[in-house]
C-alpha cells in the first residue's frame, strides 16, 4: 500500500502549523489564491464552528465565516497577522459574530417599535398595498403555534426569551445539538412558509 501524504503534508513539509500557515499568508500577499484555498480549507469549519456557538444558526454562520474569508482575500496586500493565524480567526469569529448578533438585535427593537406604531395606525395595507408589520407578525405566530411541540418549544426559548443554545439544553436536558437541529428545522419551517 502507498504511503499517502496529506495536502498539508506535501505542501509544508516539517513546518507545524503556525509556521506553514505564516508561510502560506506570505505567499497568499504575493496574490497566489492556491495559498489562499490551502487556509479556506484548513480553518472554514474551525471558523464556522466559532462562529455557530454564538449565532445558532448553521446557515448564518457559515456565511459569516465565507465574509471573513472574502475580507481577508480582499485585503491580503495589507492584513497583518505576525504569529497565529487560527487565534487571529478565533478572535475575528467571535467580534464578527458579536456585531452580527448586535445588528439583528437592533433590528428586532426597530422591527418591535414599527410593529407598535403600526399598531396605533390601526392600518392593515401600507400604502404600496403589502401587508403592514402587524399582520406579518400574526402570520409569524401563526407558522410558530404549528411547529412540532418540542420544536416550538425550543424556538419559543431561544428567540422570545433569548435563552442561549446551551441553556436551553440544560433546561429541557437535551443535548446541544438536538436544540440546534430543531432550531434549523424551525428557522426552514418559517423561512419556506414566508418565501415569495
Amino acid at each position: 500500500m502507498k504511503n499517502k501524504k496529506t495536502n498539508q503534508q506535501m505542501d509544508t513539509p516539517d513546518l507545524n502549523r503556525q509556521e506553514s500557515d505564516l508561510l502560506m499568508l506570505k505567499v497568499m500577499k504575493q496574490g497566489d489564491y492556491r495559498a489562499f484555498e490551502f487556509l479556506f480549507k484548513r480553518y472554514y469549519r474551525f471558523l464556522t464552528r466559532i462562529i455557530f456557538k454564538y449565532t445558532a444558526n448553521l446557515e448564518e454562520a457559515e456565511e459569516l465565516s465565507s465574509d471573513i474569508f472574502q475580507k481577508i482575500w480582499d485585503k491580503r496586500e495589507t492584513i497583518h497577522i505576525e504569529k497565529d493565524l487560527k487565534n487571529y480567526l478565533s478572535f475575528s469569529g467571535r467580534n464578527t459574530a458579536l456585531n452580527f448578533l448586535r445588528s439583528k438585535k437592533i433590528y428586532l427593537v426597530e422591527l418591535d417599535m414599527n410593529l407598535h406604531d403600526q399598531k396605533a395606525a390601526g392600518s392593515s395595507i401600507l400604502p404600496d398595498g403589502k401587508l403592514n408589520l402587524y399582520d406579518t407578525e400574526q402570520e409569524v405566530n401563526k407558522v410558530i403555534e404549528q411547529l412540532p411541540s418540542k420544536c416550538r418549544e425550543i424556538f419559543k426559548l431561544n428567540k422570545l426569551h433569548a435563552y442561549t443554545v446551551a441553556e436551553i439544553a440544560a433546561l429541557l436536558g437535551l443535548s446541544e445539538r438536538t436544540v440546534s437541529n430543531n432550531l434549523t428545522h424551525a428557522n426552514q419551517i418559517i423561512r419556506k412558509n414566508f418565501q415569495n
